[in-house]
């Protein structure tokens, strides 16, 4: 079995330990060998039983994209079709640029320049124009693809006639009353405290929520992998502590630590959110 995976940091996981990419993967089959972006620079796509999560920090959709149409590229070019690939798709507002001395540099709307990032709708239609090519790209060359927007997409997209053609039974969904694109799921992973962080990045029951919703739209139960069965061991604290920490709280900005009664709270209200270091300061000193 041939797995790709591909997302931002919301797909890395806690400490790349436990991620919703590889309870996937453990739940497909215990045996694959599970590959992150660290380990994949000379990656070799003929290696069977592996699956590949190419997701890394800060990444756009137009890296996303690219990756992809590469990795299918090589794979087709060694007669060898993946068994499925998964696209968890980022802001879309990020974009990716090469610098002078060759160095790939992610640039996201938390980088404080203004001249740096896309405004809405052109952001979310560049996204959705990544998401149709991809898809018929799959269905042309017979491949089973799933798709999730974390970040959710401009809604002004359901109008367009490109959204008319997306095929929207690829996409997991937060729940049955969510749009998969146009609401995403982070905001619903804020709300309902399923994150670790004030940027959203899902906790380790997040991580296994969106897992189960890959494995209910790829029809295969997870019966197999428990809630705790992959979750890392730390030295340095006894693990219920650590654990408990993990669950019961949420990060601020890498400095503080807030209750998740509070983060859903203050989610709610519109303080907790993602933003950049002027706007964070200032969320910072509102709410401490």
């Amino acid at each position: 079995m041939l797995i790709y995976a591909n997302g931002c940091s919301h797909s890395i996981g806690i400490g790349s330990n436990y991620s919703w990419s590889e309870i996937v993967s453990k739940s497909l089959s215990r045996n694959l060998n599970y590959l992150t972006d660290i380990y994949l620079e000379n990656y070799k796509i003929f290696e069977k039983n592996t699956f590949y999560n190419f997701a890394d920090s800060g990444k756009g959709n137009d890296l996303i994209f690219i990756e992809t149409i590469d990795f299918i590229s090589k794979c087709k070019k060694n007669k060898i079709k993946p068994d499925y690939v998964l696209i968890q798709w980022s802001g879309p507002s990020r974009f990716t640029k090469q610098e002078f001395d060759g160095k790939l540099r992610k640039y996201t709307p938390s980088d404080d320049s203004i001249d740096l990032f896309s405004f809405e709708p052109f952001a979310s239609v560049r996204t959705l124009s990544f998401i149709y090519t991809l898809q018929e790209l799959f269905k042309k060359e017979n491949i089973e693809y799933y798709f999730c927007c974390y970040m959710d997409l401009d809604k002004s997209l359901i109008d367009t006639e490109i959204y008319s053609l997306i095929d929207l039974s690829k996409f997991i969904s937060f729940d049955s009353q969510t749009n998969p694109i146009t609401d995403g799921f982070r905001q619903k992973m804020i709300n309902f405290g399923y994150i670790m962080d004030a940027n959203g990045h899902p906790s380790f029951y997040g991580h296994y929520y969106i897992a189960n919703k890959f494995l209910d739209i790829i029809k295969i139960p997870n019966t197999d992998i428990g809630f705790f069965e992959i979750l890392p061991h730390k030295n340095k604290l006894p693990f219920g502590i650590y654990l408990k920490n993990k669950i019961d709280f949420i990060s601020y900005y890498m400095d503080n630590m807030i209750n998740k009664e509070n983060a859903m709270r203050y989610s709610k209200e519109g303080i907790l959110k993602e933003g950049g270091r002027e706007e964070k300061n200032k969320l910072r000193k509102s709410i401490f």
